[in-house]
């Protein structure tokens, strides 16, 4: 699947199409690679244009309100030994700009399916007054500063987890993009509430067919309407069925990956049994009686009874208890 899209000085999006094409890869690059690369490519260089339109991309991200989350988040790292260990992720700028590809192309996507009257789209309404309030509380309680005129797009956009109650607001943060799904139309019946409000714009998943069912389908319906033909009938009427599916595949996705992460983390931990650790509390539930830490290092989430926890407190948890086949680790208070 080849994408053509168009974009002018300031990378504002124009025309755009998809067709089947024979594509020769000349070049796999890992994202250091592609970041390093970067800083020496020439404009007309694959990746010195990659920078250029990322770049300008993220610019016009920001005009738009989009949100965008620098969250921690937990990968799995081969070492040298051949032994597994979990590590924090590093975001890249070449991460980011590849991003905007993607995002880019799910944008193009959501415009021509709409204008064509059948698609997929992925949507996700805005946060209410509610959940806003109570992010600047959090706010105000955890120190971080929350003027009255900044939105909370602009507010999470630059927040970086660089100390314990920022590292805490980031994780409360993520309470804003809940509600994520997706919406199917057809026959030019196309829904009142088709936005995505972290990317401030209509958008259609279609870059991942081989990982994510519904770009399978979506991408026939697309080929078909660049080519000024009917959409395949047997793609139309999976349409209505996929917002479902892809609901249960994600939700055993995130179940399978979580399962990982727990198996290494016990396996990580396994020979530190009584041993004490930094960490930053970034979730506390009274309710539930639960409470979240995020160990400083190794990069290992749990949990602790929510009992005099406070969001955003740095404190020292001893280890107590690992089972790698539960993907179990458990801490206490030290």
């Amino acid at each position: 699947m080849l994408w053509t899209i168009e974009l002018d000085a300031a990378g504002v999006l124009g025309d755009a199409r998809i067709e089947r094409a024979r594509v020769r890869n000349r070049q796999e690059l890992s994202y250091r690679q592609a970041q390093d690369l970067a800083v020496s490519a020439g404009p007309d260089e694959p990746i010195g244009l990659l920078r250029e339109i990322g770049e300008r991309r993220l610019a016009l991200e920001a005009e738009r309100g989009a949100v965008s989350l620098a969250l921690a988040s937990q990968q799995v790292v081969r070492r040298n030994d051949g032994s597994y260990d979990v590590e924090y992720d590093e975001t890249l700028p070449a991460e980011n700009r590849n991003a905007q590809i993607s995002l880019l192309t799910g944008i193009a996507a959501s415009h021509i399916m709409i204008e064509g009257g059948v698609g997929l789209l992925r949507t996700l309404p805005r946060p209410g007054e509610r959940t806003i309030g109570r992010l600047r509380r959090t706010a105000s309680a955890l120190g971080v500063e929350w003027p009255a005129d900044i939105s909370y797009a602009d507010l999470v956009r630059d927040l970086r987890g660089d100390t314990p109650q920022r590292a805490a607001m980031l994780s409360q943060s993520a309470r804003g993009l809940r509600g994520a799904g997706y919406v199917a139309f057809h026959d030019h019946d196309v829904p009142k509430q088709r936005e995505h409000s972290a990317i401030a714009s209509t958008y259609a998943h279609v870059t991942t067919p081989l990982r994510r069912l519904c770009d399978r389908f979506a991408n026939d319906v697309l080929v078909a309407l660049c080519a000024g033909k009917t959409p395949p009938a047997w793609a139309v009427e999976a349409l209505d069925e996929l917002p479902s599916l892809m609901g249960r595949a994600r939700t055993r996705d995130r179940n399978l990956e979580r399962a990982v992460v727990d198996f290494i983390e016990a396996v990580a931990l396994e020979g530190s049994v009584g041993q004490t650790f930094n960490a930053v509390v970034t979730d506390v539930d009274h309710e539930r009686n639960r409470g979240r830490i995020q160990l400083l290092s190794p990069a290992v989430v749990a949990h602790l009874p929510a009992a005099g926890l406070t969001l955003g407190d740095e404190v020292r948890v001893r280890l107590t208890h690992t089972d790698p086949v539960a993907g179990q680790v458990r801490f206490e208070r030290a």
